[in-house]
């Protein structure tokens, strides 16, 4: 395991009361794995990414990273961040305003640990090296303010590149960017990264920036680890409702187990569309009549059909419209099912109001998880 956390945790105290901003952390990584850390606003993220860059003290627990112990509680260690071979990349982009492009990048090298022993032969190669992989050559002696927001961000990626860390760390680098500017990027990011074999750790609160990017994604909520998994895992395969509400799952409805009929691997339900015919899903077993459901109905699983159009074994529904949002390359059809509206993604076409939209869905494409 290349990084390993345990039992992390981080208290904050004041003479009034406690908080509590990370509650008993664990998880490991192998070397080389893209993670991105995701979660909302003061869920703790940036907090574990500071505990790891050794910039905050954690309360308890245990920190290895690349076999090596920066951090134990029980053994009284705590590594400096000199000494915990990482690099970071802040979201502030924390460029030094006085100097070039390139002095920006060889500034670590010519002053910290990183650069100890390095020849400038060697230094100016490693720079242009980094500077190459950003795609920033050309700009190496103009100076770093005359960059826009997207080049500058490359000038701190680049920096951090050129240290050679066995961690990197990302802090919501690309957050101050633009929409098209901050999916450009995230590719780079990604592809960088990758073909430098680096491992790294990102942070952010973008629901689609973690699924394009990462192979492993933690959802952190309250300073608590909700779930961990690939972006499929996590995407597709919630565990609970506040992760499936996270991941942009709007259509989470209520159910109650009827049957499990095992001859057919099928669990049947009843909820506030109606009957549902689900796929049983591994690892929830043991659901017996009565037991109470979360359902995840993802808005590009369900087909706006006719009944006649649907297979026998599909779920069927029709309900009321209400509005339609037009969102570019599909609409999103909105209806009434008792209290709340269920989304359907579609092929754009005008629809009336108070209008039936009938819909089916397949039971393999359905996702629960069993309520307490």
């Amino acid at each position: 395991m290349f990084l390993a956390i345990d039992a992390l945790t981080k208290k904050y105290e004041s003479d009034q009361r406690s908080s509590l901003a990370l509650n008993n952390i664990g998880f490991g990584i192998e070397k080389g794995t893209f993670l991105t850390l995701l979660g909302p606003s003061g869920c703790g993220k940036s907090t574990l990414l500071n505990m790891l860059a050794g910039l905050d003290q954690p309360s308890s627990g245990r920190i290895e990273m690349n076999g090596r112990v920066v951090y134990d509680s029980a053994r009284g260690i705590l590594l400096p961040p000199a000494a915990r071979n990482i690099s970071m990349v802040f979201q502030s982009y924390a460029i030094w305003p006085h100097m070039t492009v390139r002095e920006n990048v060889d500034f670590p090298l010519r002053f910290g640990v990183p650069g100890k022993g390095m020849a400038p032969k060697e230094r100016e190669r490693t720079v242009d090296h980094a500077l190459e992989r950003v795609r920033l050559q050309q700009f190496a002696d103009r100076p770093a303010p005359l960059l826009s927001g997207g080049q500058q961000q490359r000038v701190s990626l680049a920096r951090a590149l050129a240290q050679k860390p066995s961690l990197l760390l990302l802090d919501e680098p690309l957050s101050n960017l633009d929409a098209h500017l901050r999916e450009s990027m995230q590719k780079e990011i990604r592809s960088i990264v990758t073909e430098e074999g680096i491992t790294a750790v990102y942070v952010t609160h973008d629901q689609k920036e973690a699924l394009s990017m990462s192979d492993l994604i933690v959802v952190l909520k309250d300073g608590e680890v909700q779930q961990i998994g690939s972006p499929m895992d996590i995407y597709y395969r919630p565990q609970n409702r506040f992760v499936a509400g996270f991941m942009g799952s709007p259509n989470i409805i209520d159910a109650e187990v009827r049957h499990v009929d095992l001859s057919q691997d099928l669990v049947l339900a009843e909820s506030e569309l109606g009957a549902l015919r689900m796929k049983r899903i591994d690892g929830c077993e043991g659901l017996a009549p009565g037991r109470r459901l979360n359902v995840v109905l993802k808005q590009e699983d369900l087909r706006i059909a006719a009944p006649e159009q649907c297979a026998p074994e599909e779920n069927y529904f029709s309900l009321p419209l209400v509005r339609q949002v037009f969102l570019g390359d599909r609409l999103e059809v909105l209806c009434q099912a008792r209290d709340k509206l269920i989304s359907i993604y579609t092929s754009a076409r005008d629809w009336q109001q108070g209008e039936r939209v009938g819909f089916a869905c397949c039971p393999r494409r359905l996702h629960y998880f069993p309520v307490g």
